[in-house]
Formats: structure tokens, sequence, C-alpha cells
């Protein structure tokens, strides 16, 4: 007299506790002996469950049956399950039937290296500014980073970024002419999935003004001429810097 199941050893692997409610698989035992067995009752299941409730069933030769086998706990860390199914045949002859099953629970774990991201100033001559900040996986999970949380106008340039577990990736930011004129605030990814954790990181970033304006304070009349003749009027500019003063040159054509 026998009883077997196909599999041994149940490993779900890690689980998000944020996103998963349940795993489960269907295990099959089989009599392969030449005589009935009758199954006592299965114990020692843990942190999972099983179904149905054994509780003297009988298996004839060659018969199957289904146990399916699962958790829905929520309890961060090693879950474990010792199953063991005592059974008898109908000859006396006593043994047990005994498999595992281990599941681990983790939340994402990461961090950002930088706690500041300077910009600087961005002229009115410039588009954007382009700068970076470390993103470390310290986690069991691949994680997605978007920017869909950030300070309006800020984005990120090399998305999509996926950063698998224990990798370090470097996350390139944009700061736009479109962006609001002064940052100094608090930022963070949109981390999925993210169980609620955040690592933030503090953004300064500024739109200079300035610029120029230019008006004419006189009207060039060259009166009649002929295309021999040398001409000279001269115009005069008002040019007025907004916002500041200047020491740049400046060249009207």
């Amino acid at each position: 007299a026998a009883l077997v199941v196909d599999l041994n050893d149940i490993d779900f692997g890690n689980l998000v506790q944020c996103t998963y409610n349940k795993v489960d698989t269907v295990v099959t035992i089989t009599n392969i002996g030449d005589e009935f067995i009758v199954m006592k009752e299965l114990n020692g299941i843990g942190d999972f469950f099983a179904n149905p409730t054994i509780k003297n069933d009988t298996l004839l030769p060659n018969e199957n049956y289904n146990l399916t086998i699962g958790s829905t706990s929520k309890k961060l860390g090693q879950l474990i399950g010792n199953f063991n199914i005592p059974w008898e045949s109908e000859n006396g002859f006593i043994d047990t039937l005994r498999f595992y099953s281990k599941a681990f629970i983790d939340v994402p774990r990461f961090e950002i290296l930088e706690d500041t991201l300077d910009f600087g100033q961005l002229s009115g001559c410039e588009e954007f500014i382009i700068d970076s900040v470390t993103f470390v996986n310290k986690g069991l999970f691949e994680l997605k980073l978007e920017d869909s949380d950030f300070i309006k106008g800020l984005t990120i340039v090399n998305k999509p970024v996926v950063v698998p577990p224990g990798d370090t990736v470097v996350v390139y930011l944009k700061y736009s002419s479109n962006s609001p004129g002064k940052i100094n605030q608090k930022n963070n990814f949109k981390v999925i999935p993210g169980c609620g954790f955040q690592d933030n990181f503090f953004v300064k970033a500024e739109i200079l003004g300035g610029g120029y304006t230019v008006s004419m304070t006189d009207t060039l009349d060259f009166g009649h001429f002929y295309a021999c003749d040398i001409v000279n009027k001269t115009l005069y500019l008002d040019i007025n810097l907004k916002d500041k003063e200047t020491t740049d040159n400046i060249s009207v054509a």
C-alpha cells in the first residue's frame, strides 16, 4: 500500500503584501497500491489553508484526491506549511503522507540617495534643464517609476524606468520652461507597486526673469538719393533690461 502526492514542495515565491489577496494551487494525492486507504486527517497546515477538509476519507486503488492548498495571510515574513496526512490501509499498514508549502510576504523597499535635487536657474534662452537622482531598489520585487505624482512640469526623461530587485538606476529629470517659475518643495516618484511607502527628495529650481525690450526713439528718413550716393543716418534705440541690470553686449541688426 502506498499514498503519494504530485507536489512535495510547494513554493508560492515572494508576494507583495499590498497587492496579493490569495495564492493557491491544486495537489493530487493518489493511491498507487492495490488496497483501499483511509486518510485520517490533515494537520500541520500552518499559515495555509486546505480544501476540502480530510476526515477519514477513503481512496480506492489508483484513485486520485484533489486538494487545494493556498494562503490569504498578510503576515510579513516567511509562511510555512508542513502538511501531514496519517493513513491506514485495509490490511492495517499505517504511514503518514508529508508535503510542504512556503511563501514569503514583503513590501517594496527602496531609497533615493540624494536628499536634494537642485536644478539651479533656467534662463530665458533655455528650454529645459536636465538633472538626475539615484534610485536603489533594496527589496524583492521589480519596481516601476512614474512621474504622475510629480510637481507640474517636472518629468522623467528616460522613462519607462523599471528597476529589478537589488539594482540601482539613475533617473533623469527635466525642469522646463512650462514648469512653475520657482520650486522649493518635496517631490516623490509614483512607485508601482509601492504599498504606500515613499522616499521624498527636495527639489529646487527657478526660471529667471529678465530679457530685453527694444524701442525706437526716431524714424529714419533718407530723403531722395541715387544708387551711387552714400547716405548715413543715425537711429537711436532705447534698450532696457527687464527686472535686472546687465553687462551683456547686445547686437542689433
